[in-house]
C-alpha cells in the first residue's frame, strides 16, 4: 500500500520542523530573541504607562539600620517604610 505524497510531505515537515524547535530549546540558540524582544517592547508600549518624572531618593542612617536588625528585612518591614514615604 502507498502513502499519499501529500501524508509524506506533512510528516517530514512537522518532523522538521519539531527538530529545529527542540535544537533551538536544548541548545538556548538565541535566532529568535530579536523578535521575542520587539514583541515584549511592543505589548509595553501597549500599556500606556508613563514615567511621572518623580525621584525620590532616601537615605538611612546607621542608628535606623541597627534599630532593624541585619539584613535582608522581612518584606512587611520594606512595606512599612514605603507606606511612611
Amino acid at each position: 500500500m502507498r502513502v499519499p505524497h501529500v501524508l509524506l510531505k506533512s510528516w517530514f515537515f512537522g518532523a522538521v520542523l519539531t527538530i529545529v524547535f527542540l535544537l533551538v530549546t536544548v541548545f538556548g540558540l538565541t535566532a529568535f530573541e530579536p523578535l521575542e524582544n520587539g514583541f515584549y517592547d511592543f505589548l509595553l508600549g501597549l500599556r500606556g504607562t508613563e514615567a511621572t518624572g518623580r525621584v525620590v531618593l532616601v537615605d538611612m542612617d546607621e542608628k535606623s539600620a541597627e534599630l532593624l536588625g541585619p539584613r535582608p528585612w522581612p518584606r512587611t518591614v520594606m512595606a512599612d517604610m514605603l507606606e511612611r514615604l
